[in-house]
């Protein structure tokens, strides 16, 4: 879990893999119904040009001084594409119309309401959901693709972890074996010195031992060597990009290889081939 947490490819395919799932969203909302809420209040205020007080019969009052309207639109939409390549607009709006202090209209205040749909379909040209529904489909391909991707680095950085990690239990196991083979050169060289002591033995016998056991120490050194490097491969692969890697402290492995080999049917051999 470590290292696919920390590894930065996977990092970078799982958020090309979340953009191109964002992208499907955005192609889709283009399909998405849109409502449309607007509103306006207008007033006009008019002085009137009133006859003089007194003359024809007409008493001060009688008429008002300004002539005052206030008028009120609200406005509700509805539209939205479609994937048949049309689409709808449907439309609400109602107005109030009212005259302060007039009583010459028959209705004040007054209202006015009015309902439109409107549906356009193209024949021809963008017609029917397959091309209209080309883009979302690519997009539903771009992110299968980088899920594919993602999964493909997932599996790619799971391999190399068991690969290092297999190949620090053959280092050190390698190493087990350099140093038993040096304590059986050395228990050699310890002989074939007391032979020689004996007399019973000739002194090259010795000196071949001797050089058995400086071949096994220099093993044994390159042995140790390769663990190191298999270490730092294995924290590589499982720590952060900021990781220390002169750091002293050992990994043991804790699974140890396989010792007995299960046989299969043939039958079943068969089959998976």
């Amino acid at each position: 879990m470590e290292a696919l947490e920390h590894n930065l490819d996977i990092q970078v395919s799982r958020h090309t893999r979340d953009v191109r799932l964002t992208d499907i969203v955005f192609q889709q909302s283009q399909f998405d119904p849109t409502v449309e809420l607007g509103g306006r209040y207008d007033r006009t205020v008019v002085p009137l040009n009133r006859p003089i007080f007194g003359l024809g019969g007409v008493t001060r009052g009688s008429i008002p001084d300004t002539f005052d309207q206030n008028e009120t639109n609200f406005r509700l939409g509805l539209k939205q594409k479609l994937l048949t390549g049309g689409s709808y607009d449907l439309t609400f709006d109602t107005k109030r119309n009212s005259v302060a202090g007039s009583t010459s209209f028959l209705f004040n205040p007054a209202y006015a309401s009015n309902l439109l749909f409107n549906l356009t379909q193209p024949l021809l040209r963008n017609f029917g959901p397959t091309i209209n529904n080309i883009q979302i489909t690519l997009a539903k391909n771009a992110a299968d693709v980088e899920q594919l991707t993602l999964l493909n680095q997932i599996l790619s950085v799971i391999a190399q972890v068991e690969q290092a990690y297999w190949e620090l239990v053959f280092a050190r196991e390698n190493l087990k074996v350099a140093r038993a083979t040096l304590q059986a050169a050395e228990e050699l060289l310890a002989s074939n010195r007391a032979k020689v002591k004996a007399g019973i033995m000739a002194d090259v016998e010795a000196l071949q031992a001797q050089a058995g056991v400086a071949n096994q120490i220099e093993q044994i050194l390159l042995a140790q060597k390769t663990v190191l490097d298999q270490e730092d491969q294995l924290r590589v692969l499982l720590s952060k990009s900021e990781f220390n890697l002169t750091q002293t402290t050992p990994l043991v492995p804790l699974d140890p290889p396989v010792q007995h080999l299960q046989e299969t049917p043939l039958k079943e051999n068969l089959e998976v081939a």
